[in-house]
């Protein structure tokens, strides 16, 4: 299993637009590897891929995804549409590090039984369309210790994320992450500021038309963010002596 001390989850969603070769590249091209970084790609329903075929990778190409991954000692998961059966999935044999459900998912309780029926692994649940009092008695009880919630706004629009609404779910008494949606990327540094214990972020090759496009960081901005992240989480760090610099004692 991967390690779990990693700060940043880089989403590949369905940006592999269809192609294991690029998704394999995304991976290997990019010094992900180096970053202490998680990585996803996107699972959807069934009735996504009816119309959207192209952007379907099998369920062999999935595990050879876990597989790179593992090669590489990159912590993976698998971000989850609200499929009808995941036994497909688990028959398959993918076993990945850590599951994500997508906010549709997270609002579908049949499926959220199903995948607490199937994985034991930690699992990240998006709740972009659940308010409080669906999270407290929907979700929280099937919450294992290694879970935690992701805060994230379905629009691109700065105004609408919200970042305040981190500490009032925190206190419900379990860690809340942020998923990046919006197309000002600086928002993940608020975001941490905000109480965000972790990051999640799509990224892909923005030279080819992408179905998470505008939000997505682009391959050549991943290591910047993933570096200011790591300073930003750094920095919060706290002293019981108090604040101190090379010029100014002990703060009490």
């Amino acid at each position: 299993m991967g390690h779990s001390n990693w700060k940043v989850c880089l989403e590949i969603g369905l940006n592999h637009i269809g192609s294991y070769a690029l998704l394999e590249k995304m991976i290997k091209s990019n010094g992900i590897a180096e970053l202490g970084v998680a990585v996803t790609v996107q699972i959807k329903e069934e009735e996504f891929y009816k119309t959207n075929e192209k952007f379907r990778l099998s369920v062999d190409e999935h595990r050879k995804f876990i597989d790179l991954c593992r090669e590489l000692k990159i912590p993976c998961g698998l971000a989850l549409g609200p499929l009808s059966d995941l036994s497909v999935l688990k028959d398959g044999g993918l076993e990945p590090d850590f599951l994500k459900t997508l906010s549709v998912s997270s609002n579908n309780l049949d499926f959220m039984n199903q995948v607490y029926a199937h994985y034991s692994c930690p699992k990240y649940v998006s709740i972009g369309l659940s308010d409080i009092s669906y999270i407290k008695h929907n979700i929280l009880p099937l919450m294992d210790d290694e879970d935690e919630l992701i805060h994230t706004c379905l629009s691109h629009d700065s105004a609408d994320q919200n970042l305040g609404d981190i500490r009032l779910i925190e206190k419900l008494g379990v860690p809340v992450c942020y998923g990046l949606h919006a197309t000002d990327h600086e928002l993940i540094f608020t975001a941490i500021g905000a109480g965000a214990n972790k990051i999640f972020c799509y990224i892909g090759e923005k030279s080819f038309d992408l179905p998470d496009y505008h939000h997505a960081l682009d391959m050549t901005e991943i290591a910047g963010y993933v570096e200011r992240t790591a300073k930003c989480y750094s920095s919060l760090g706290c002293s019981s002596e108090g604040s101190k610099s090379s010029k100014i004692d002990f703060i009490k």
